[in-house]
């Protein structure tokens, strides 16, 4: 009997080493000013990813980042407050190199280039899919079960502008903006020289205007 104590003992820490194991190369401690937009971050149990981080001061000078994320198991969107330089428990995921297909009802598949392994995934998952073209290259955040966490697209993207609001005579090149609609429907502000069928660079973030394509 006590061989047997002995024994579910020891089996029993083991268990624990190695869940202790798993979470510590799962996950790793990292200051707020360091998190990016596709990080993935443990909130209270929960697996959250960051779509935005802003590095802002309030009114009395204190520096803190403000994220915008999204819950992965929920997809619900929400916002937090992060003081600089607090500790953030940042998730570790294997990111694969991954091509986008096609759409499949509510799904997008993918391919890996090298293997030609096809994924489905939730569209919902794909902070700016509008902007995602066949055979566009994404950074694919795998967790150790399986599940895919994250899409990551690329910072920019060159797109052919479909609409243009009128120009002004009094409008100057340098200064003046107008409203553009892009061929996948999303509007930005673009320079007053910008014409229909045009190809400009645009940040997927927050559909800002960089530059001509």
């Amino acid at each position: 009997m006590a061989s047997l104590l002995r024994f579910r003992g020891a089996f029993s820490m083991m268990r624990f080493q190695q869940t202790i194991s798993r979470f510590l190369v799962r996950s790793v401690r990292t200051s707020a000013n360091d998190i990016r937009a596709g990080h993935i971050i443990d909130r209270k149990g929960r697996l959250m990813v960051v779509v935005k981080a802003q590095h802002q001061k309030s009114g009395r000078g204190q520096a803190f980042v403000q994220i915008e994320y999204r819950d992965i198991a929920s997809g619900a969107k929400g916002n937090d407050r992060l003081r600089s330089g607090e500790d953030v428990e940042r998730v570790r995921v294997e990111s694969r190199r991954m091509t986008y297909l096609y759409p499949e009802g509510a799904k997008l598949v993918f391919m890996d280039p090298e293997s030609f392994e096809q994924m489905e995934v939730d569209e919902e998952l794909v902070e700016g899919r509008a902007y995602l073209a066949e055979g566009e290259e994404v950074s694919m955040g795998v967790a150790d079960d399986g599940q895919v966490v994250s899409v990551t697209l690329p910072e920019v993207a060159t797109v052919t502008v479909a609409e243009t609001a009128a120009s002004f005579r009094n409008e100057t090149l340098t200064r003046s903006m107008k409203e553009a609609i892009l061929e996948n429907g999303r509007k930005t502000q673009v320079p007053t020289f910008v014409e229909p069928g045009d190809r400009i660079v645009v940040r997927i973030s927050d559909d800002t205007y960089i530059s001509r394509g």
